[in-house]
């Protein structure tokens, strides 16, 4: 019965499958992974892993609001099944939804069944609390090996990567705000955590440094839609 129901719903998002593969005459040709997108523009994306978390999305989303920034959030779908709220909340204001799995299990290690459940699930979730199908993807740990990534191109436009990770995640941690300042440069893509306790003290300061240096804070579709006019 389980089989017959993941059937059903890869049937139901096949088109998805079509949107995130259609080709615009005269486009650029992307590389799938992306880590960095070449442009001239001071722009940059904040990227946010691991969410919603019930304690600081909603921060989150409001100190961007005040900064007049914005982010492409790649959420975990069974933290977005106990948290639906705040999924709406973040396209409500404006930002970007990526799926991150549905259990943020290591790609590498499952098999090709198991994979394919977990984007259903995942997708499933997304379509359910969005009404759309994310079109990007981040790898749960960024990993990707062939296998996985001839999964993940049937159902996703671009997995991506990125530029700059200030490894926020880790305990003893290099100052997250002046690690990414020294490296940050035109069009590229900045790995940050949901999940870190000091999210909420990095962040005000992260965007007031990039601000300063005349960067603005784009989603990931806004940044790529800049390639594609480089």
């Amino acid at each position: 019965m389980q089989i017959r129901a993941l059937l059903l719903l890869f049937v139901v998002f096949t088109g998805s499958v079509f949107a995130n593969n259609l080709i615009v005459k005269n486009a650029p040709v992307l590389p799938y992974t992306i880590n960095l997108v070449p442009t001239n523009k001071k722009l940059v994306a904040l990227t946010f892993d691991d969410g919603p978390h019930v304690k600081h999305t909603k921060k989150i989303l409001k100190i961007l609001k005040k900064n007049k920034a914005k982010g492409t959030f790649f959420l975990i779908a069974n933290q977005c099944e106990k948290h639906p709220e705040l999924t709406r909340s973040i396209l409500k204001g404006g930002h970007e939804v990526g799926n991150h799995s549905y259990a943020h299990l290591p790609y590498p290690k499952l098999n090709k069944s198991d994979r394919l459940i977990d984007i259903a699930q995942s997708q499933k979730v997304f379509k359910s609390q969005t009404g759309t199908f994310p079109r990007y993807f981040r790898a749960p740990y960024g990993k990707m090996n062939k296998e996985s990534k001839s999964v993940i191109k049937r159902f996703f436009k671009h997995h991506i990567s990125w530029t700059i990770d200030p490894k926020d995640w880790e305990e003893k941690k290099e100052n997250v705000t002046e690690y990414i300042s020294q490296n940050i440069q035109p069009g590229a893509i900045i790995l940050l955590h949901e999940t870190n306790k000091d999210m909420l003290k990095t962040l005000p300061l992260l965007v007031t440094e990039l601000k300063s240096q005349g960067y603005s804070m784009v989603t990931i579709s806004k940044l790529l839609e800049e390639y594609e006019t480089y």
